[in-house]
């Protein structure tokens, strides 16, 4: 059969990329053809039609700024799915280019191709009117979050919870209990007696900036332990050098071996704090961003679920304290940390993170997306 996938951000080609090599195995005889990156260029031994840092812009400005460009790369990418006449489409998350111009593109013009979304927008949170685009596009949703398989199936759309691939990517870091020293495999580039706490600000420069400034002003408060900072790709060293004392450091490619040996850690929510969970660092969930107050009543009114941390969510019940906006205050903060670095607390927040392995469960979700592909 002939695939055609779209990836929009290095996340989605990760996935997309074990997604293609899970295809190959099913059917070796595949054709693929794609926008994305190195990881699908790699499982499908071919180059992109266009790599996905063409559209990757994140927030509105700057994707008002870059409309145009955008527009242009999506042309260029209904154009070669014409040409290419796949048997299947697949949109990797993405959801606002994938949306616009992929599965509805493909719904007109290649009626008889099978579409499917695979990590889906998370339109049980926010934008829900686009739970019509996806019943009208997609043949069917693949699911990584357990909890949003029966939020389809009462949308009528035909969804499946195929696993979640953080679960394997963390399988060598989940044996560990949080305490240092107890994965001695997973070693640091860091020489530091000191128990060690992770902080993990962010993936953009403007939420690092929020975040992280008052994550380093509660380090001050606990100088009896050593503050890491996870280095997120693409931000330069040069960039975290204003928080860095005599005990906050900073560490790159080695978030994982962080988590492992750390006492507890500081996540701005998003997928670090269900990789947390998983390697099983008690952890406090912080999101500062400008307009506090304005943002609280928003998340009140317009986000539709009670958490925002995917820990929470998955485990449908409050394990680990969220602070969003002017709840997130070097006091609130220095509170909370102090109470997660108590055993007995770390303890109840530890029991927490194993009823969300047991609900996230063990499957492989590239084959599991694979397999509802191939044999739709």
């Amino acid at each position: 059969m002939r695939y055609f996938l779209v990836a929009g951000e290095a996340s989605g080609d990760l996935h997309a990329g074990e997604l293609i090599s899970a295809l190959r195995k099913l059917d070796p005889e595949a054709e693929f053809a794609f926008m994305g990156g190195e990881a699908m260029a790699k499982a499908a031994g071919t180059s992109p039609i266009l790599h996905y840092k063409k559209i990757a812009y994140m927030g509105f400005g700057p994707v008002i700024r870059n409309y145009r460009s955008i527009r242009h790369a999506a042309r260029e990418i209904q154009r070669a799915m014409l040409r290419f006449a796949p048997d299947r489409v697949i949109a990797i998350d993405s959801s606002g280019f994938n949306l616009r111009y992929i599965l509805s593109f493909a719904y007109k013009a290649l009626p008889e191709a099978k579409r499917f979304y695979y990590i889906a927008p998370k339109v049980w949170a926010w934008k829900t009117d686009r739970v019509k685009l996806l019943r009208k596009y997609c043949h069917e949703v693949l699911s990584i979050l357990p909890f949003e398989e029966a939020f389809f199936l009462n949308h009528n759309i035909p969804c499946t919870y195929v696993g979640n691939p953080t679960v394997e990517e963390l399988a060598p870091y989940c044996s560990t209990d949080g305490h240092i020293g107890s994965n001695n495999q997973h070693q640091l580039p860091i020489s530091e007696k000191r128990p060690l706490i992770a902080l993990l600000p962010g993936s953009r420069k403007q939420e690092i900036r929020r975040n992280l400034k008052l994550m380093t002003e509660v380090a001050a408060s606990f100088t009896d332990y050593h503050f890491v900072i996870a280095a997120a790709p693409g931000i330069e060293d040069s960039f975290y050098t204003p928080y860095l004392t005599d005990h906050v450091s900073i560490v790159r490619n080695s978030t994982y071996a962080l988590l492992a040996t750390s006492k507890a850690a500081l996540v701005t929510s998003g997928t670090a704090t269900l990789e947390t969970a998983l390697i099983g660092t008690p952890q406090v969930v912080i999101y500062r961003i400008n307009g506090q107050r304005i943002l609280n009543y928003l998340f009140d009114k317009l986000i539709k679920v009670p958490y925002i941390s995917l820990v929470n969510l998955i485990a449908g019940r409050e394990v680990v304290t969220e602070l969003l906006a002017a709840d997130a205050t070097v006091q609130r903060i220095r509170k909370e940390l102090t109470k997660i670095l108590q055993p007995a607390h770390a303890e109840e927040i530890r029991k927490g993170y194993e009823q969300v392995r047991v609900t996230l469960g063990k499957k492989n979700a590239a084959m599991g997306a694979a397999q509802r592909i191939y044999y739709y």
